[in-house]
């Protein structure tokens, strides 16, 4: 499904932001009704009628695997995090299980960590962080954290900061001196806190994953099973 929307859209001259959500409506006897819902967030009003057209052709066209889904598309812009990204997704010193794991685009998070006999640290992953390379992912490199979610953490962190230096300003142009010394402090913290990723500017995705490197596949096991009556991959090691 995501291929075929990412197609449709790569048309248009402007950003815009997929989400799949199920949507539950309550009603009057005290059930719900639920159906999913696909809903584009366009960055630019001028194009809501003709995307809205062109996907309704989707729609309703040969392909079922949109038959089950209501469509909505509406002007809005996508903002990562009002609040700081959770710990998981950023950057770790120290290899701890359930951080974020980047593989060119793609993301998953760090399963549990072994130690062999003579030091070395492996550690297991998920499948689905290999899209495309499920059966061949041996000596490819793995970072830490994922490259958007770096992104995110690295853009709350600056703008963070922009705002404390921005209000410290004022209150100095206020003559504010008790302020501006909390103020300082917030600042001196908050650089420290996000230090490393602060720190660091990478250009793209390739940049950034070469020097990033948090460890390799070693080994790997690809394998279908059912979970839950559902089909689920499993595997991957990397060290």
């Amino acid at each position: 499904m995501k291929d075929l929307l990412v197609e449709a859209l790569s048309d248009f001259p402007s950003d815009y932001f997929i989400t799949i959500i199920n949507l539950h409506i309550p009603l009057e006897d005290g059930d719900q009704y639920s159906f999913p819902v696909v809903h584009i967030s366009l960055s630019e009003q001028r194009h809501l009628h003709s995307i809205s057209d062109k996907l309704r052709n989707i729609w309703n066209g040969d392909n079922d695997i949109f038959s089950d889904y209501m469509l909505c598309v509406s002007e809005g812009t996508y903002t990562p995090y009002m609040d700081e990204p959770p710990a998981y997704r950023r950057y770790q010193p120290d290899i701890q299980v359930g951080v974020s794991l980047g593989w060119e685009k793609y993301a998953a998070t760090c399963g549990p960590i072994f130690k062999s006999a003579d030091g070395r640290l492996f550690g297991l992953s998920v499948a689905h962080l290999f899209e495309g390379k499920e059966n061949d992912p041996i000596d490819e490199v793995v970072s830490q954290p994922a490259y958007y979610d770096y992104v995110d953490h690295a853009t709350y962190a600056k703008t963070t900061l922009n705002d404390l230096n921005d209000t410290l300003q004022r209150v100095v142009e206020a003559g504010d001196t008790v302020n501006q010394a909390s103020l300082e402090d917030d600042i001196k913290s908050h650089r420290k806190k996000h230090n490393e990723v602060i720190s660091n500017e990478y250009g793209d995705l390739s940049e950034y994953s070469s020097s990033n490197v948090f460890g390799k596949v070693v080994d790997a096991h690809y394998e279908m099973v059912d979970h839950n009556n559902r089909n689920e991959r499993i595997g991957w090691k990397s060290a």
